[in-house]
């Protein structure tokens, strides 16, 4: 099980080819790229929406008003899982970025490390 510094590469090059704000289409285009990477490494993925808007405070929380941004949360499962019905493992990171950055440090490099992660994942299962 050795990990693959170029593929890391390869999908941090693919997720910063330009800024990824909410509701964009160019993060749209990257959920796609990494579902279907997910997928390639034999994971099942679900989509769960949400909305999120400025509470009192001015933080984003979740919220069904109608003016709220609306964000999807990527879940992939796999079925060779050895804990369904037992302990659960979450790794999660998010794929936005503000609006005038590539965002490599908030945080494509977390995706990448996450695929590679989900990649590596499965052979070390019995």
């Amino acid at each position: 099980m050795d990990v693959d510094i170029g593929r890391i590469r390869r999908h941090l090059e693919e997720i910063t080819r330009q800024p990824r704000p909410a509701e964009s289409p160019a993060l749209e285009r990257c959920r796609r790229y990494v579902a279907e990477s997910l997928e390639q490494s034999g994971w099942s993925i679900e989509r769960e929406t949400f909305g999120a808007a400025p509470d009192e405070f001015g933080v984003l929380a979740l919220s069904d008003d109608e003016t709220a941004l609306r964000g999807t949360n990527l879940v992939a499962r796999h079925a060779n899982d050895p804990g369904r019905g037992g302990a659960r493992f979450c790794l999660g990171a998010h794929l936005d970025s503000r609006p005038d950055t590539v965002g490599a440090d908030d945080n494509a490099s977390a995706v990448a490390a996450l695929l590679e992660i989900a990649r590596l994942i499965p052979a070390g299962w019995p």
